[in-house]
């Protein structure tokens, strides 16, 4: 393997010594930090070569380990360049073929390790992983880096806040959970982007009413999001929704209902 000092590269080199594979890794004089983490993995299973001749011909390390051979050049720098599309390409993978928790994390974790190690992306996919997995204190602290970090993209920012809240809520803090959806459905209102959720903010708003033990609002929220994208009465169900928002259940059980 040439290169693997960082990123993807490293994290492959640690899969192959975990599955008791012999690495032979060559890399520049400068790289010997990254060098270092490698050989630290273990000194039996890693070897080292600075001379790239030694990785010249497929024979030379095969004789030496007596196996078949997999050459890997520049493994830190590959295919960089489409990381969104694969990261998007993983989850499809993940929701067709429904991996186990321990996979789920690991698959997203290796693409996540090409990025810098605070990536508010890569940090924010991090926390998804584990959200999936149903690791939520595990996810918990990445999203609030990732959103923390003020560089998180503006499609995954509304992505990380509702996903936080709902780990929140499944944490038992329920008050902040609430707070931050709040914040979050009011920016949508106030100043909504391509990217804003603002139906899906009031369903995850919902849900963490619910578990408040405040049916009414959360039963309001839930059908204020429901009526526009319903085939009919869209605005029967909005109307009886601010209805009961404006004056309450009691009074709104003794109105009209009107289609």
């Amino acid at each position: 393997m040439s290169g693997g000092t960082s990123g993807i590269g490293l994290a492959i080199a640690r899969r192959f010594v975990k599955e008791s594979a012999h690495v032979f890794w060559s890399a520049p004089e400068h790289a010997q930090p990254g060098g270092a983490a490698l050989v630290s993995l273990t000194t039996d299973a890693v070897k080292k070569s600075r001379d790239m001749s030694y990785l010249s011909t497929a024979s030379t390390v095969s004789g030496t380990i007596g196996k078949s051979l997999m050459v890997m050049t520049e493994a830190s720098v590959m295919v960089n360049d489409d990381w969104e599309k694969r990261i998007e390409a993983c989850w499809s993978w993940i929701r067709s073929s429904n991996p186990s928790p321990e996979q789920l994390v690991e698959t997203i974790d290796l693409l996540a390790a090409e990025r810098a190690p605070d990536d508010p992306a890569a940090l924010y996919e991090r926390g998804s992983a584990r959200d999936s997995a149903g690791r939520e204190s595990e996810a918990e602290p990445l999203y609030r880096a990732a959103l923390s970090s003020g560089r998180l993209d503006a499609k995954r920012r509304p992505q990380a806040t509702i996903q936080l809240a709902s780990t929140l809520r499944n944490l038992g803090q329920l008050d902040e959970s609430e707070e931050l959806l709040r914040s979050e459905l009011d920016q949508c209102i106030r100043c909504s982007t391509v990217y804003a959720l603002p139906d899906e903010t009031r369903a995850f708003l919902a849900l963490t009413l619910l578990g408040q033990g405040n049916s009414v609002d959360a039963a309001v929220l839930a059908l204020i999001a429901l009526a526009p994208h319903l085939s009919r009465y869209s605005r029967s169900v909005s109307g009886n929704a601010e209805e009961i928002s404006k004056d309450g259940i009691a009074s709104w059980r003794s109105g009209p209902s009107e289609i």
